[in-house]
C-alpha cells in the first residue's frame, strides 16, 4: 500500500475523533497538500482562498528509472478554481475548472518527449474535520487532447491514439488532503 494512501487512512481515523468539525472560510487562507486531478497530474497541491473561490496549482513528477536505458520523468501541471456552491458546518460542495499540462521525456535514448493537454471539471466534496483540515474526493468530467505522439496521463488522460477523449461524469476517481492555515 502506497505512503499516501496509509497517511490518509490515518488522518481519517483520527478525524473521526474530532469533536466538532468545520466548514471554514478559506477567504484569503493559504493551504498545501496531495491531490489528483481526474484526468491529469496527481501530487502536491498549493491552494488559495479567495472567499467562496479557491486556488489550486497541482504539480507532480514521477520519475522513471529502468534498469537498463535512461532515466524518464513526466511533469504534469495543473491550474483550475474550485467555487463552493454548497457549504454546511463541515462538508462543502464544489464544482469548478482546470487546464492541466503533461511533459513526457520517456526513458528510451532519442525518444521523442510527448506533450499533451486537458481540460478537467470537477465536482469535489470536502469535509473539514477542523479548521485547518480538509479531506476531499473528486469526479467530474474531463477532456484529453492526445497529441500524434501519443498520451501522458493515464485513465481520463486519453487511450493513447491521437484524438478527443471525453469522460463524462467520471465517477469519483481522486481524492486529496490539504492543510489550510
Amino acid at each position: 500500500m502506497s505512503r499516501i494512501r496509509v497517511v490518509l487512512m490515518a488522518l481519517v481515523a483520527m478525524a473521526f475523533t474530532v469533536g466538532t468539525a468545520h466548514a471554514v472560510d478559506l477567504n484569503g487562507k493559504k493551504g498545501i497538500g496531495f491531490a489528483q486531478s481526474i484526468g491529469g497530474p496527481s501530487g502536491f497541491a498549493f491552494d488559495y482562498g479567495l472567499g467562496n473561490l479557491h486556488l489550486e496549482a497541482l504539480l507532480g513528477v514521477p520519475i522513471q528509472m529502468p534498469k537498463d536505458g535512461e532515466t524518464g520523468y513526466t511533469l504534469g501541471l495543473g491550474l483550475g478554481a474550485h467555487f463552493q456552491a454548497l457549504r454546511t458546518d463541515s462538508a462543502a460542495w464544489t464544482i469548478g475548472g482546470r487546464v492541466d499540462i503533461g511533459l513526457n521525456q520517456p526513458p528510451i535514448k532519442d525518444a521523442d518527449s510527448v506533450t499533451q493537454f486537458n481540460i478537467d471539471i470537477p465536482m469535489r466534496v470536502y469535509w473539514f474535520p477542523n479548521k485547518n483540515i480538509s479531506l476531499h474526493v473528486e469526479g467530474g468530467i474531463g477532456i484529453a487532447l492526445v497529441g500524434e505522439d501519443g498520451a501522458v496521463f493515464g485513465g481520463a488522460g486519453g487511450g493513447g491514439a491521437e484524438g478527443t477523449y471525453i469522460s463524462f461524469l467520471n465517477p469519483i476517481t481522486a481524492i486529496g488532503m490539504t492543510f489550510w492555515w
